[in-house]
């Protein structure tokens, strides 16, 4: 998306780099627009995340929870009365067999790894597409218009 957003803006690179803006600097603001963007969306997602996987850990544990209770009942039957073999004993809670502890936890570490990484990629992603525009002169641009 950012490569086609920064392709559909060929217009606006001939018109900067018509006046005399240098292609260092245009593409510093493709930068700067996408780090930007990248860092508001860390602020959403990493605000979200603790809550969001509390709740989907407590829906996994419930259905977890769910599938071995009927496990258990099935397997209680004994053999040749469609169980299951008996993976559970008799009398043994299902509480206690059932309980899957999640823990849901983000560190520093993790945070700032993901974000270099995105980064980066915001980067590179900015970068491949100015190169061809940088290539072509403002003259080529500006009569080239689609």
């Amino acid at each position: 998306m950012v490569m086609m957003q920064i392709r559909n803006r060929k217009y606006e690179v001939g018109v900067l780099m018509g006046i005399g803006e240098g292609k260092s600097k245009i593409i510093s603001q493709f930068i700067i627009e996408i780090l930007i963007a990248t860092i508001l969306a860390f602020a959403v997602s990493f605000s979200v995340s603790q809550p969001i996987a509390g709740v989907v850990s407590d829906k996994l544990n419930s259905s977890y929870s769910t599938t071995s209770t009927t496990q258990m009942s099935t397997s209680q039957r004994g053999p040749g009365m469609g169980g299951m073999g008996g993976q559970f004993g008799p009398g043994q809670s299902t509480n206690a067999a059932n309980k899957l502890n999640l823990d849901v936890s983000v560190n520093y570490s993790d945070i700032f790894k993901t974000m270099g990484i995105a980064t980066g990629i915001a980067v590179i992603s900015v970068l491949l597409p100015s190169i061809a525009i940088m290539r072509l002169k403002p003259k080529e641009i500006l009569t080239r218009q689609e």
